[in-house]
């Protein structure tokens, strides 16, 4: 069996967000099952449809998204656009004008460009856990809660490091050279991070905890006594006063540990090990590794199988593709953006009849 930590699955279901390339045509294929069902395309009593469910699912989308614990942000932007006079006025547009209408009322910004560094899996027969790992670098640095936001968006979270041998297995079979990045921006985020509420909470030492949700038993921290001549001393050393993130030291300190802040010298970084253990089958092999062999499907290209997730569809994560997920579709149609990534299902960087193509073939339970 893999060994799946605690809290992956949630975690990765928080927060789907992918830069990758869709499959248009798999959109395209999809379209014409339901159009048969439905009639024409483009026919006025789609757009009926269309246009008088939208309102009406927002709402429901917004509620759905309060009921799951998703982002604040996103729920009150979906019902902002229930009141605003340009959604409104879609509504009652013709197909042709809705169709071609941006309903995103703010800049919508791409994802940008990570380097795809291979990924590597620890074993079992090694002695390992079964899990992938990458050690990913971006264009533009990240800070903490980008680089987890980033992670989780390709399906998988940073990685939590739970034992000396884990630890040790990184520092061997990871590319951690970083050529051209910046003095200050070197290094590589991980999952760990401080609870300023926690009971054991103190400084510079208490109260850390990893995003996966595992017991905090282990650490790798630099120090004086296991890299001699260490500037800075001992770590971790809250430096500034605002350093409650968790980074893996850049060369030649890796694979010790770091402590790093938002408002810190290293407020973000070119890199992250991204880990990836969830197993949403339960077959015992994890997921990521079936994608990258074939033999489990991941049409969206966003690190979680389409059996798990209704292709993607789900926007809205409630275990159903219904008029919650198509008034969010429809509420951010035209290009993608950074407030609700997930409406564009086929990742092409534009919300549009490839996405609704995919959302109505799949429409009703996951898995049904």
């Amino acid at each position: 069996m893999s060994g799946v930590k605690p809290g992956a699955d949630a975690i990765l279901r928080a927060w789907r967000a992918a830069d990758a390339a869709g499959t248009q045509a798999e959109a395209r294929n999809a379209w014409p099952r339901f159009a048969r069902r439905i009639g024409r395309p483009g026919s006025t009593a789609f757009a009926i449809l269309a246009c008088a469910v939208a309102g009406t699912a927002l709402l429901w989308a917004a509620a759905d998204f309060s009921r799951k614990g998703l982002p604040e942000s996103r729920r009150r932007g979906l019902m902002g656009l229930t009141r605003d006079p340009i959604m409104k006025s879609i509504q009652a547009a013709p197909a042709s004008k809705f169709l071609s209408a941006t309903l995103a009322a703010t800049a919508m910004l791409a994802p940008d460009a990570m380097a795809q560094n291979a990924a590597k899996q620890w074993r079992l027969e090694d002695g390992g856990n079964g899990h992938w790992y990458a050690a990913r670098r971006w264009d533009f640095p990240k800070t903490w809660p980008e680089a987890r936001d980033a992670a989780i968006a390709r399906g998988g979270y940073l990685a939590c490091v739970t034992s000396a041998a884990e630890s040790q297995w990184l520092g061997a079979n990871m590319t951690l050279e970083q050529p051209g990045c910046g003095l200050g921006r070197m290094g590589w985020h991980l999952g760990g991070y401080q609870d300023r509420s926690a009971p054991d909470y103190s400084e510079p030492a208490g109260g850390w905890r990893w995003v996966s949700g595992e017991p905090w038993a282990f650490t790798a921290w630099l120090t004086e006594a296991n890299y001699p001549g260490l500037q800075g001393g001992d770590r971790p050393n809250n430096f500034g006063d605002d350093e409650q993130y968790l980074k893996m030291s850049e060369l030649p300190y890796a694979p010790w540990w770091d402590d790093v802040g938002t408002t810190s010298d290293q407020n973000d970084l070119c890199g992250a090990i991204i880990e990836w253990s969830a197993d949403c089958n339960n077959d015992g092999i994890v997921d990521f590794g079936q994608i990258r062999d074939g033999s489990t499907a991941d049409a969206n290209a966003n690190g979680i199988p389409d059996t798990c997730e209704c292709a993607g569809a789900d926007i809205t994560a409630n275990g159903n593709v219904d008029g919650a997920d198509l008034g969010a579709l429809l509420a951010f149609w035209g290009p993608a953006g950074t407030v609700l990534p997930e409406a564009d299902l086929n990742r092409d960087g534009i919300v549009d009849g490839a996405d609704l193509g995919l959302l109505l073939a799949n429409w009703g339970p996951c898995g049904g």
